[in-house]
């Protein structure tokens, strides 16, 4: 998908970062960071990058993450919600793959989330 296809669709900033998430999704570099949209376009700034993720995760509904992390974000965009992005859905294989990593993030969230009330209770 091009930029000014997306543009109509998401405001400017956002729909750099779409583009960049398309494009470093096509590399197959491992987890997409801020960092790593940043060194792909150079005239976005750190502040607005994680502004459009935060943004994106509340558009794609994914609201139980309690402070989104960027690469969370990335992972579920790339992953089981490729279409917010304007990415060709996974095979039936990769599929199975992005929800059962899902699924251990969202353990490991929980977890932490639990972990964080006892200590807030001590």
């Amino acid at each position: 998908m091009q930029y000014h296809a997306l543009k109509g669709r998401f405001p400017r900033t956002k729909a750099l970062v779409v583009l960049a998430l398309q494009q470093l999704n096509h590399r197959h570099q491992g987890p997409v960071t801020i960092g790593a949209i940043l060194k792909h376009n150079s005239t976005l700034n750190r502040t607005s990058v994680h502004r459009a993720l935060v943004d994106l995760h509340y558009e794609a509904h994914l609201v139980w993450l309690p402070v989104p992390n960027a690469e969370h974000i990335t992972s579920y965009l790339l992953g089981t919600n490729r279409a917010m992005v304007g990415l060709p859905p996974l095979g039936p294989a990769e599929q199975r793959e992005a929800v059962a990593a899902e699924r251990t993030l969202k353990l490991m969230l929980d977890d932490h989330i639990a972990k964080a009330a006892l200590k807030r209770r001590r």
